[in-house]
């Protein structure tokens, strides 16, 4: 009988597989992990979209041929692999809090100093680029292992859906913000503006245990 009444709740399950029941079953830790990992994404994204809007802005202002605007952004994106291997390797082997400081400590310094670059000091754009590149993408490799140990079994497809995907659609909506805040500040400060969104990051991350060491054992 109890192993009828186990499959039963997990047809039960099943058939409810759109409901928030992963969310309520949630223990404290898990709750508190939801919310500020589902903040930090969110804030992150903005950093990328207003880097995103940038490029061209960028562009235009240092008259970059499209030739040398493909290569800063070639060599930005390569460099971003390497930050995403080196930043999974230190994860594992000094921790995942400490990490994602760094990176993000880093990331906030170099846009600051990226929007600090002279008219016609073009060969530092692609200077800056390249740790830019490093630490900022490199943040995103911890996320995965990150958000999966933070979640128990039974949540932790659904917590990692959420958290990824509803945090995208947040930061959707800074594309529109920062085009008010060009308008009030100008480009610059609304650039300077998304080194702001590492430090609610590392707020997010005081409210977050660290999972480097921790043994999971239990299927729950």
């Amino acid at each position: 009988m109890a192993i009828r009444s186990s499959e039963k709740d997990v047809s039960q399950q099943n058939q409810r597989i759109f409901s928030f029941d992963w969310y309520r079953t949630l223990p404290e830790q898990a709750a508190h992990a939801f919310w500020t990992s589902f903040m930090g994404w969110a804030l992150d994204a903005f950093d990328f979209q207003v880097f995103s809007l940038a490029l061209t802005a960028i562009a235009a202002t240092f008259a970059l041929s499209k030739g040398q605007s493909g290569l800063i952004a070639t060599v930005t994106l390569v460099v971003s692999a390497i930050g995403g291997v080196m930043a999974g390797t230190l994860a594992d082997r000094i921790d995942r809090r400490a990490t994602f400081v760094l990176f993000a400590i880093s990331s906030a310094a170099l846009i600051v100093l990226y929007t600090q670059i002279p008219v016609g000091a073009n060969v530092l754009l692609l200077v800056l680029g390249v740790p830019l590149g490093f630490f900022a993408s490199g943040i995103f490799s911890g996320f995965g292992s990150y958000l999966a140990e933070l979640y128990p079994s039974r949540a932790r497809g659904a917590g990692r859906g959420f958290t990824y995907n509803f945090g995208r659609a947040v930061g959707a909506f800074f594309p529109a913000i920062v085009g008010f805040l060009s308008a009030s500040i100008g480009l610059v400060g609304a650039v300077a503006f998304g080194a702001l969104a590492y430090g609610l990051c590392l707020l997010a991350l005081i409210f977050l245990p660290e999972t480097k060491g921790k043994a999971f054992v239990a299927l729950d």
